[in-house]
């Protein structure tokens, strides 16, 4: 670590895919905090490699699976080798300016009885810095004594709270994602579904004492509470960044930074929406039964769709080719079958060697599952009884490839669902998951021919479909990686000849995700703690 004017601080940079931004703050960091760490999220960039080139200089690199950003500050705390007396807590698209380093450094040197300090900072959006809409305004604990702050277990939106007196430093950081605005929007599309889960929790500011004349994380409580009950929210709020606090004298910039978080706002509502009333179909038709006995009535119709229709055995085609891929090298693999249905595809991962549990909460299906391996004699398929999300005792191993083929567009908790496929999934293993395209054509008159006619029935049972995005960041906020992408279905011909000529988002009615666990693979399979139980079919 270069050695100049060091402070007594160990800086901590949470990542995930900031290739743009990490390279300027921790140049910002070396020479002045004794200790810096970056806890990475396994980034598919090159923020790695990035991180690792600093290593020569005293920046130390790790990397953890990410839950949500309490859970992984906890972890950083509690964890990592700190030796300082203070911390402090940076992102990456931030960096400390000259003054700020000064002014700290002049802090720490007599701190008093401050336990932490308050840290605000320059904004600069589009290449231009923000002075008006109120965003100089924004500040939180970021700079503490080690053990004297608490996490407040928000998933997103952190918040630190102090049990001590608490300083402000006035110098500022500079705040400037350099990103492009495609990596902005997917970012706040992942922000938005944590936030929406937050509201659902009743968790708006969880451990801070809701006062406008307190400390900064009081008064934003306090304004949190004065939002939230407000008509009209995300309207209000671009009115009041770009109104009343001048945000327009920033030109355009300042209308696009009002304009998109006002946005973000809006996404926050509808999967508020969404996740309360099961967005995307008729309540009135959804609420009409439930879906098991459905099902319970059509294991005969979807097996025979798997032999006559195009789109069923297209499907057949995408998830055999994935679930190949997915055991080559293995030996012995444990693979777990999630809604397995008519058990297609259990039967065909039991058949390339694997040792196979599907579960499904539908008896009928079960047993056209148990027949289906008798008559086709294959070796190692259990069938047993289950459904998401799984119950904490079916949870007692990690599997080498868990499936999950047109199961979550049926259930009421997504996230909660994802996280128990999630814990399925060993270090190394892979999840293969597929879902309804929200943004398919064919999808959007589906659902306006069901609300005129009650047709196709299984719409009745259909909680919610799913945009690409959306879904990437359910499992990746459950600790999962992308790993590969195909788009299929096409609806009856000739709608199917039309999807063709669409891109894939508009023209696919559906698409399959797989996702591995960060971590090395075991080519020799055998995990044991999730044996098929002595009943197994023959």
């Amino acid at each position: 670590m270069e050695t100049s004017n060091r402070q007594p601080v160990a800086a901590i940079i949470l990542t995930l895919d900031e290739e743009a931004d990490l390279a300027a703050a921790l140049d910002s960091l070396l020479g002045w905090a004794a200790e810096v760490f970056v806890v990475d999220s396994f980034s598919r960039d090159r923020t790695p490699e990035i991180a690792r080139s600093y290593e020569a200089r005293g920046v130390r690199f790790v990397q953890h699976a990410f839950e949500d950003y309490s859970s992984q500050w906890r972890w950083a705390l509690d964890n990592l080798p700190i030796s300082q007396p203070w911390v402090l807590k940076l992102d990456a698209d931030e960096r400390l300016t000259e003054d700020f380093k000064a002014e700290a450094a002049a802090r720490l040197s007599e701190p008093g009885e401050a336990a932490a300090f308050t840290v605000r900072w320059r904004l600069v959006f589009m290449g231009r810095e923000l002075r008006w809409g109120g965003w100089r305004d924004n500040g939180s604990i970021r700079l503490w004594r080690r053990g004297r702050v608490r996490l407040n277990g928000r998933a997103v939106n952190e918040l630190l709270l102090c049990d001590g007196p608490v300083g402000g430093i006035e110098a500022r950081i500079v705040h400037e994602d350099r990103k492009d605005l495609q990596r902005w929007l997917r970012r706040h599309i992942r922000y938005s579904t944590l936030e929406a889960r937050e509201m659902r929790g009743g968790r708006l500011a969880l451990g801070a004492e809701p006062r406008f004349f307190g400390r900064p994380e009081e008064r934003r409580a306090f304004l949190r509470r004065v939002y939230s009950a407000l008509p009209a929210r995300p309207l209000l709020y671009f009115l009041y960044r770009y109104v009343l606090r001048l945000g327009f004298l920033d030109g355009e910039a300042g209308f696009s930074m009002a304009y998109l978080h006002a946005n973000f706002l809006w996404w926050i509502e509808l999967k508020h929406m969404e996740g309360r009333l099961g967005a995307h179909v008729p309540q009135a038709r959804q609420e009409a039964e439930k879906c098991l006995p459905y099902f319970n009535h059509c294991p005969g119709v979807f097996q025979k769709a798997y032999e006559d229709s195009p789109d069923f055995i297209r499907r057949r085609e995408v998830w055999t080719a994935l679930i190949d891929e997915a055991l080559r090298g293995l030996e012995s693999p444990l693979c777990v079958d999630v809604g397995c249905g008519t058990g297609v595809f259990s039967l065909y991962a039991a058949r390339k060697g694997a040792r196979v549990i599907g579960l499904d909460p539908s008896e009928e299906m079960l047993k056209l599952c148990r027949a289906e391996a008798e008559r086709l004699k294959v070796q190692g398929a259990e069938f047993r009884k289950g459904a998401l999300p799984l119950a904490a005792d079916a949870l007692a191993a990690e599997a080498d490839l868990v499936l999950c083929s047109s199961v979550l567009e049926y259930v009421e908790d997504p996230a909660a669902c994802v996280g128990s496929l999630a814990r399925l999934v060993k270090d190394g293993g892979r999840l293969i998951v597929s879902l309804p395209n929200r943004r398919s054509l064919y999808r959007a008159l589906e659902r306006a021919v069901f609300a005129l006619t009650g047709r196709p029935a299984y719409y009745r049972h259909v909680r919610r479909l799913f945009a690409f995005e959306e879904a990437v960041s359910l499992f990746e906020t459950a600790g999962l990686k992308l790993e590969a992408t195909s788009w299929y279905g096409g609806g009856p011909a000739p709608w199917s000849w039309a999807a063709a000529l669409l891109p894939q988002e508009r023209g696919r009615n559906l698409f399959a995700l797989v996702f591995s666990r960060p971590g090395a693979r075991n080519p020799a399979g055998g995990n044991d703690r999730m044996k098929p139980s002595p009943e197994k079919t023959a």
